[in-house]
């Protein structure tokens, strides 16, 4: 008896069906790799559909979700990460657009527009969390290497992280933008809990992929948590650092 199904959707195949005729996943039980996750990006990058919305539901109120999907192979059914990521970093950028439009930083010495803890958020966060999208991953391999040895499974749970990370920071923009006023103190705390919701997102999200008890995984995010500010602020002091150079 055939007992060969497809990861997607559980459908019966036969041995020789390349792609599931039910859902259409090709059949395969190799994970992918960096090279195929931007292979399939440029597949069919602009096609939206209800993947969209059923893939940012989990995303947002299921941490680690999305990403355990896609270990066991269900990856049809869900906008694939890297696509999901860069869908949600466009949305973030086009908000930025919107709410900033010709904001600038005088670096030497004049009047600067708006307070630097809000330009420094606005102008160079996502660009950061960019560069840092590897580098996360490269720490969650540090830690959980034991569990997972294959980096590309740390850098799949990143783009997740980060995705949900892009949806956080537009809405901080937008509320910043809307509804508070421009006192320094009110945006500090309201940054103050969008970043303890990203730990406690981060939490979750560990504890559903990796598995580990709350002591280990809290130990793992403080550290984690540590390389990842440290890098952080390297990123962001030589950015600056550039900018400056560039402008003198």
């Amino acid at each position: 008896m055939n007992s060969k199904s497809c990861q997607n959707c559980d459908f019966q195949l036969a041995d020789e069906y390349l792609y599931c005729p039910k859902c259409g996943q090709k059949d395969t039980s190799k994970l992918a790799s960096v090279r195929g996750l931007i292979v399939d990006f440029l597949g069919d990058y602009f096609t939206f559909d209800s993947k969209i919305f059923k893939s940012l539901q989990p995303l947002v109120f299921r941490p680690g979700f999305l990403t355990l999907e896609y270990l066991k192979g269900k990856r049809v059914s869900y906008i694939p990460p890297l696509r999901l990521y860069l869908f949600v970093s466009i949305f973030f950028f086009v908000v930025f657009a919107q709410l900033n439009p010709s904001q600038s930083l005088e670096m030497a010495g004049e009047n600067i527009s708006q307070d630097k803890f809000d330009y420094f958020i606005d102008q160079h966060m996502h660009k950061v969390l960019f560069v840092l999208l590897p580098i996360f991953a490269l720490v969650l391999y540090m830690f959980n290497r034991k569990k997972y040895s294959n980096y590309f499974v740390h850098f799949i749970f990143s783009l997740h992280f980060h995705s949900f990370m892009f949806i956080v920071l537009a809405l901080y923009l937008i509320v910043t933008t809307y509804i508070t006023t421009d006192s320094f103190d009110i945006n500090y705390w309201i940054f103050l809990a969008i970043l303890v919701t990203l730990l406690v997102y981060l939490f979750v999200s560990q504890r559903r992929v990796y598995g580990d008890r709350i002591g280990i995984i809290i130990v793992k995010i403080v550290f984690g948590f540590l390389l990842y500010a440290i890098s952080f602020f390297a990123i962001s002091v030589i950015s600056l650092a550039l900018y400056v150079m560039i402008k003198s």
